[in-house]
């Protein structure tokens, strides 16, 4: 996992503009437009599609459209900016009544009020149902009554709060009454776990609803109704939507962000190439990279045009690993491993360690022995929970420690040069090759040869970077090389 320097996004995409900017000016016209009419279709649409949104036309009045409007009655242009390109994604997950900048402070508390609820939907409510079915499958239940009899108890307590958001309270009354209830179905269906169950429910209701009455009474419509944020993310397509992002506009952006690798498993290129002849009119400049949404467009529909929630990021950790799944990971352009999470080699055979390190240092394992060793990642220095939280939901979502088991022998190659140059004859040896006062044709010779004499003296940094391709003056060389957190964390740089 890396840490993106956020200053990408300030790249030119002409001489003119920068990245917001020109993003900005071409996206508001489309969401104006869809204002405009109602989010009516186009006169070509078909007529399922005509159909459709007749039917669903009294509710994007009352409910869609006001959400975007002034008090007036006038469409709110500034919360349309703050969506498109506010920097506002990484500060959500506080859930802080305040906002983190001045820049959204009249919008704050309705996104806020937003994703309070489709957070609470998409990551809370999925993973419960996903436990649930986990532990159906151990217990030979039925995956699906047992579903439904927790959804129906933990509805029941959403639709008592929004009918009185003052007075939610999670009194011992109601809770007597909930396990009651839910003994009298425990003991008809004899399904033991489903008490436990609808116990943390109510638990995780409390803690995520109570004192938070705020963020739901900003929200106008009826998105402030767990049982209606679905419907409300359905509806929010006719007026804001990922597709109104053509695909010469998507390549513009990852080509402007300047990205070389893979955001979240720093292991693939991300590259850009001309394309063919064919279609050189439609698209200058094609990239490898998938523009992944962080947050999820279908399930945060309201932040699926949002810059700062799209990730470039390779097809295989976009595509086949991340996909939907409701696992809170790491934000790449706010969070990183940092020194409290290091790559490690491990020799699996404990007990023979000493001799399976002395193999792997002096060449004597070839491939087919790297079967001793494993690639870990040890985040046991972690004290901040929400972190931790995001290190181990990125290291499952991406399958991190399965997939670098693949990099071994390229550890085992960097353990190697590591250990020649550190060893009693180190310094003879970096003299001989940088430093060499005998009038030898080192590095520092030549170099000095190029650049007119001058002379040239080696730091460190710039003796790894001809040895292990590692600059550490550089803050963003994450962005462009692939593998370089397992090198610095081996090397211990």
């Amino acid at each position: 996992m890396i840490l993106i320097n956020k200053k990408c996004f300030n790249n030119k995409v002409n001489s003119n503009e920068n990245l917001d900017d020109w993003y900005q000016g071409i996206m508001i016209k489309k969401i104006l437009k869809k204002y405009d009419i109602g989010g009516m279709p186009s006169d070509t649409a078909n007529k399922n599609v005509k159909k459709v949104y007749n039917r669903d036309k009294k509710y994007i009045q009352e409910n869609i459209i006001p959400f975007f409007e002034k008090d007036n009655g006038c469409i709110d242009e500034g919360l349309i900016n703050i969506l498109l390109t506010g920097d506002f994604i990484g500060y959500l997950v506080d859930l802080s009544e305040a906002p983190p900048n001045k820049e959204l402070s009249s919008y704050w508390l309705k996104i806020l009020g937003y994703y309070a609820l489709a957070k609470f939907a998409f990551y809370d409510v999925a993973k419960m149902k996903n436990e649930i079915i986990d532990d159906a499958e151990i217990g030979n239940f039925n995956k699906q009554q047992c579903i439904d009899a927790i959804l129906n108890k933990y509805n029941e307590i959403i639709e008592e709060f929004n009918s009185n958001h003052s007075k939610l309270k999670m009194v011992h009354e109601k809770l007597s009454r909930l396990n009651e209830n839910s003994a009298k179905w425990n003991k008809k269906n004899r399904n033991a776990f489903i008490i436990k169950k609808i116990r943390d429910i109510k638990k995780k209701t409390s803690i995520e609803l109570n004192g938070k009455e705020k963020f739901y009474k900003n929200s106008s419509g009826d998105v402030n109704k767990l049982c209606d944020i679905e419907t409300f993310n359905n509806k929010l397509k006719y007026l804001i939507k990922y597709e109104m992002l053509d695909e010469k506009q998507r390549h513009i952006i990852l080509n402007t962000m300047n990205i070389s690798v893979c955001s979240y498993c720093n292991r693939q290129y991300i590259t850009s190439y001309k394309p063919s002849e064919k279609k050189q009119n439609k698209i200058d400049v094609l990239t490898t990279a998938d523009l992944d949404h962080f947050y999820p467009k279908d399930k945060f529909q309201l932040f699926s045009l949002s810059l700062y929630n799209f990730v470039p990021a390779c097809p295989i950790c976009n595509s086949r690993m991340k996909l939907d799944r409701p696992i809170e990971i790491l934000y790449p352009y706010e969070e990183c491993f940092g020194d409290e999470v290091k790559f490690e080699v491990i020799p699996i055979d404990e007990e023979n360690e000493s001799k399976a390190l002395f193999n792997l240092l002096y060449g004597k394992d070839d491939i087919l022995k790297l079967d001793k060793y494993k690639i870990s990642i040890n985040r046991f220095g972690i004290s901040d929970n929400v972190k931790k939280k995001h290190v181990e939901g990125s290291i499952e979502m991406f399958q991190l420690e399965q997939v670098y088991q693949s990099h071994k022998e390229y550890t085992a190659e960097i353990i190697r040069t590591q250990a020649i140059y550190d060893t009693s004859v180190h310094d003879c040896v970096m003299n001989a090759l940088f430093n060499d006062e005998k009038g030898n044709k080192s590095v520092k010779a030549i170099l000095s040869h190029l650049q007119d004499n001058t002379e040239e003296v080696f730091s460190e940094n710039e003796k790894n970077r001809i040895l292990y391709g590692i600059n550490n003056e550089d803050k963003n060389q994450e962005l462009k090389k692939p593998l370089i957190k397992l090198t610095r964390d081996i090397l211990n740089l």
